[in-house]
């Protein structure tokens, strides 16, 4: 799972592929044959990418939730991505 990230990421920043590539509303998932991520471009120039990795559970919808870092690193240039976990199993609680 990290190699293909570490693809994405490096495909995504040589601009061989159009951001949120096959994604339609930026704030829906994109589908990956591996799973879903979540994604968010800057409007200038990208100096770079973070790519998010949340804890157990959660989400990439979440992770690009808190405005303050999302908007302060978009503003910087950054292209944030943030996969999405894998859904807890059945009968398992949080805690």
């Amino acid at each position: 799972m990290v190699r293909f990230l570490a693809a994405m990421v490096a495909v995504w920043m040589s601009g061989a592929v159009p951001s949120h590539a096959g994604c339609g509303d930026v704030e829906a998932a994109c589908t990956v044959d591996l799973g879903t991520y979540h994604a968010r471009v800057p409007e200038g120039p990208i100096q770079g990418a973070i790519l998010y990795l949340h804890g157990f559970g959660g989400n990439g919808e979440g992770a690009l939730r808190p405005k303050g870092w999302v908007n302060t690193a978009l503003d910087r240039g950054y292209v944030l991505i943030a996969p999405d976990g894998l859904p807890y199993a059945a009968g398992r609680v949080r805690g």
